[in-house]
């Protein structure tokens, strides 16, 4: 979850957030160049759309997806998961608006095992 700290307790600007995304995918993939980088969007925060720390998640994440184009790495964005239709996040799910309940970490869970298994039967 590299970037939500830069963009919560600092509200770094999004250029600069992305860089740092992008030299640490970079400094990975340099270390270990066999292995495949699951990027995951920075989770949504904020009550709504409106919130200014989403928006600046939002920009950031419309920043390092482009970085997918790379072989090696795989983009995943599974911010629907924590939001209403609307767009709202429920205290039920993130009671301070920012870390998921027990549940949502489940739900989480559930949906990047396909990912993560299609990503190591592929590294086999």
């Amino acid at each position: 979850m590299i970037g939500t700290n830069n963009t919560g307790h600092r509200e770094d600007p999004p250029h600069e957030t992305a860089m740092g995304i992008t030299e640490i995918v970079d400094q990975v993939h340099a270390r270990i160049p066999t292995t495949k980088i699951l990027l995951h969007a920075i989770m949504p925060r904020g009550e709504n759309n409106d919130d200014p720390l989403r928006k600046l998640n939002e920009k950031v994440n419309q920043l390092i997806q482009p970085l997918s184009k790379r072989d090696y790495v795989e983009w995943i964005n599974l911010n629907y998961l924590f939001v209403d239709k609307d767009g709202v996040i429920e205290e039920s799910v993130m009671r301070d608006l920012l870390h998921p309940n027990v549940y949502q970490y489940k739900r989480w869970a559930e949906a990047l095992e396909p990912t993560i298994s299609a990503l190591m039967e592929n590294a086999l």
